[in-house]
């Protein structure tokens, strides 16, 4: 039981451990979800996470010729900016975050092509919209 690996937990435990950005974006959205209520201020942690995210992402995607732009972790740094930003009733930046990702899904050649991380970028990627359409 224990040494069961799930493939959507095994792929954030990795971005977070090579990535710099998902490891921001990650503590963001941990420090708004256990510190944070809709309509309430922000905690400076969660302000400098969420800022060094967004740093990094422009930086990252600045260079388009770079495969790192719709890589697997970029695009569940955006995944997580959308659900982060729909916690918080941000319905606009949830809602860039989300054309953001739809263009990220329709360079890589659509979500039949989101086979990353053992097949669980799909699943993640289908819960995540699922998820969010229901807001």
């Amino acid at each position: 039981m224990c040494l069961q690996k799930d493939p959507v937990t095994a792929a954030w435990f990795g971005g977070l451990m090579s990535d710099r950005i998902c490891l921001h974006v990650i503590l963001y959205a941990t420090e708004g979800f256990f510190k944070s209520r809709p309509g309430e201020d922000r905690s400076y942690l969660e302000l400098l996470h969420y800022a060094e995210a967004l740093r990094l992402l422009r930086e990252r995607l600045s260079v388009p010729e770079d495969e790192l732009c719709i890589s697997d972790s970029t695009i569940m740094v955006v995944l997580t900016l959308a659900g982060a930003a729909e916690f918080t009733g941000d319905r606009e930046a949830a809602m860039n975050h989300r054309d953001g990702f739809s263009r990220m899904v329709s360079l890589r050649g659509g979500l039949e092509a989101m086979k990353g991380y053992e097949g669980a970028m799909r699943i993640k990627v289908c819960k995540s919209v699922t998820t969010q359409l229901a807001y």
